[in-house]
């Protein structure tokens, strides 16, 4: 009598796995539909978002004061933006505090492209050199695009004895603590702290205010070394009142002309990888894929038109490429950059 019992149970027993495996395999059939209709909600969600943006005028906030740099690139490309997306982008100064507040406005904005923003090669040193400043400088942004790059040079005073990189980094050599350099900012503390530690070069930093004051005193001879960016190091190469002896920056600049015959630091300096100057364009976290492609497409419309590439060179800035990418790869570079120089030379954000 048992034998029949066991049967039964046995039949059941092989019965539950069966229907436990069909459910399962309908909770899986369910789970997939929803999430290709969501993927489709989302494509067509992006989609919409892209055909109908912008519908109304576009915030660009600029962190530097107006007659800055980072303002005169801007106002190149606001016209051909504005143009290519079909309304007016308009320019919002807010300085102060080193760049701090506006970056902060842009991160704080809702990402649906209404509010874009100025970014330059300060943007990655933020948080590292000012203790204000607690985002990201990758994760709470979304990078847009780039539009173009600035060598920085190292310059010296003529009489000083030294005719090239080479030569000079020999004669602070075999002069441990004689000579000094022009410090006027975060970033050319970083730069020439790590130059020095990376070359075993023994020199004194000499704080000013600014570029004006630095150049100034390198003129004056009371240091002997500074680096700027090549807008303001130009006019003071042709005319002889400064000796360039080498690029700072850690990278090559192929057709900007004027410093096509100067060598790299690096060269000189295993490892030593200096900042450059550049500019682009940014948005608050969660920006839309499509809105940062339409926006991007715009920028890269603008960096082919010979006009803006012609007031680029005049500028003497190398026009990027405009995508996204190249803008990404150069923040997300950048903080990398300076989190090893910090290690390097102890700099602590003020």
């Amino acid at each position: 009598m048992l034998k029949p019992f066991a049967i039964t149970k046995s039949i059941h027993s092989r019965g539950r796995p069966a229907a436990s495996h069909c459910g399962a395999h309908r909770l899986r059939a369910a789970a997939l539909k929803a999430a290709v209709s969501i993927c489709a909600g989302l494509v067509i969600s992006q989609a919409a978002i892209a055909q109908d943006y912008p519908n109304k005028s576009i915030e660009l906030v600029v962190p530097y004061p107006a007659g800055s740099t980072t303002d005169v690139v801007m106002r190149l490309f606001i016209e051909p933006l504005s143009a290519s997306l079909g309304k007016p982008l308009v320019m919002n100064h807010i300085p102060g505090a080193g760049g701090i507040i506006g970056t902060e406005r842009i991160a704080k904005q809702k990402p649906d492209g209404y509010t874009l923003g100025a970014a330059s090669s300060a943007h990655p040193s933020l948080p590292f050199l000012l203790a204000e400043f607690k985002l990201d400088p990758v994760k709470d942004f979304t990078p847009i695009c780039m539009f173009g790059r600035q060598p920085i040079v190292a310059l010296i005073n003529p009489t000083f004895p030294a005719q090239t990189a080479k030569e000079f980094i020999a004669q602070v050599r075999a002069n441990p603590g004689k000579y000094n350099y022009a410090v006027h900012s975060g970033q050319v503390e970083l730069d020439f702290g790590s130059m020095a530690k990376l070359g075993n070069l023994s020199m004194v930093g000499v704080q000013y205010r600014g570029g004006p004051q630095a150049i100034a005193g390198v003129l004056g001879n009371e240091v002997h070394i500074m680096i700027t960016g090549f807008a303001s190091a130009k006019p003071l190469m042709d005319s002889g009142r400064m000796r360039a002896i080498a690029i700072s920056s850690g990278e090559t600049f192929a057709g900007l002309g004027g410093v096509d015959n100067l060598p790299q630091m690096s060269e000189e300096i295993a490892g030593y990888r200096g900042s450059s100057a550049w500019w682009g364009l940014i948005g608050p976290p969660g920006l839309p894929d499509a809105v940062v492609q339409k926006v991007s497409e715009a920028c890269n419309t603008a960096l082919r038109s010979e006009s803006i590439r012609s007031r680029m060179r005049e500028l003497l800035i190398l026009p990027a490429t405009g995508a996204p990418n190249e803008l990404r790869d150069r923040i997300t570079g950048d903080v990398e950059n300076t989190r090893k120089q910090v290690a390097q030379t102890g700099v602590k954000p003020r």
